[in-house]
């Protein structure tokens, strides 16, 4: 069996629960947003939904609830992809505690081999996500002990062997781990594979900047992200000037744009994607599906162009429910997209 992508990034579990606007508004939250805290504070936010849903319980009512699933932004690619049948192993620490218990659990469920050892005491890292009404989450992210990568050549060793290597953009606040997605992706070009760089989240991409762009230019084939990430790599408020950075990179590239849809980049000729026709239920993992999508694209030989189809199709299938996982068959939903 060969490998199709070695992931290097965090592992984290996803917790799920639907709020109402005023829960978001209590706690600071805003749709759409995205923010890191403490473990403390996750737990109080954890507790307080908690509470919420035994409150609706006595009253009658349909309780929320929050359950948790592996996840994280590349956990999430991975696992689609793993039911559209592509072989990956993924590297990302976790504790030895009840999270990372299911994150190795759900992994292994969808055919993802997961190569790095459990760290006794650690905290597995979490992503909690919250539903309103409309849809658009809100996400809190604590991550634990998710950037503690190490292993460099164990890693390095099977990336030469990939024909994809995917180094994700919330790795760059972590130093060690820079470097071992550094030695990653020189052993994975020298295999003939190619390097993929997510661009992890508008505050990462502005707060990383210098490191992010170094390896774009120096070490990326192809580059995944939405527009605010893009914006924020370059330094700008300016989408088009953005754009015109990254075509002048000489890079591959998908950037979506929520409701807008997506474009590509390939050979310095931008191509737009439309948007997928789905009512929106809930966008987590709207991005994630994408990436997946259109990674499987190319790796089935599709033109940069026809694997932007493949990865709005599958953000479609994500935002037509609550949860980042597709419910139906990734393999059904991509059947019509890659007919010639």
């Amino acid at each position: 069996m060969g490998i199709d992508m070695v992931m290097i990034a965090q592992a984290m579990v996803d917790g799920y629960a639907k709020v109402d606007n005023t829960f978001l508004a209590r706690n600071g939250l805003v749709p759409g947003g995205a923010k890191v805290v403490s473990p403390k504070d996750a737990g109080r936010l954890e507790a307080e939904v908690a509470g919420m849903t035994h409150a609706s319980t006595l009253r009658g009512k349909e309780p929320g609830g929050m359950s948790y699933v592996a996840g994280g932004s590349a956990a999430n690619t991975a696992i689609t992809m793993g039911m559209l049948g592509a072989h990956v192993a993924f590297f990302g620490p976790t504790g030895n505690d009840d999270a990372g218990i299911v994150f190795h659990n759900d992994m292994a469920s969808a055919g993802i081999l997961c190569f790095h050892p459990t760290i006794p005491g650690g905290a597995t890292g979490r992503c909690l996500v919250f539903v309103p009404p409309g849809g658009d989450r809100s996400m809190v992210a604590s991550p634990g002990i998710s950037g503690e990568i190490a292993g460099e050549e164990v890693i390095a060793g099977m990336c030469g062997h990939a024909r994809l290597c995917f180094c994700e953009g919330f790795l760059f606040s972590y130093p060690g781990a820079v470097s071992v997605m550094k030695a990653a992706a020189e052993a994975a070009r020298s295999g003939g594979g190619q390097v993929v760089m997510s661009l992890g989240a508008a505050w990462c991409a502005a707060a990383n900047r210098d490191a992010m762009r170094d390896f774009m230019e120096n070490r990326a084939d192809i580059i995944l992200g939405n527009e605010g990430e893009l914006m924020a790599l370059y330094g700008t408020q300016d989408l088009q000037q953005a754009v015109r950075m990254l075509m002048a990179s000489g890079k591959t590239a998908a950037i979506t744009r929520g409701g807008e849809g997506a474009f590509v980049i390939s050979g310095g000729v931008l191509h737009i994607i439309p948007p997928p026709e789905a009512e929106v239920v809930d966008t987590t993992g709207a991005g994630d599906n994408f990436a997946a999508g259109f990674l499987y694209g190319l790796l089935d030989g599709l033109s940069p162009q026809h694997a932007g189809r493949c990865g709005a199709a599958l953000a479609g299938e994500a935002i037509s429910h609550v949860g980042a996982r597709p419910q139906r068959n990734p393999r059904q939903v991509l059947g019509p997209v890659l007919q010639p």
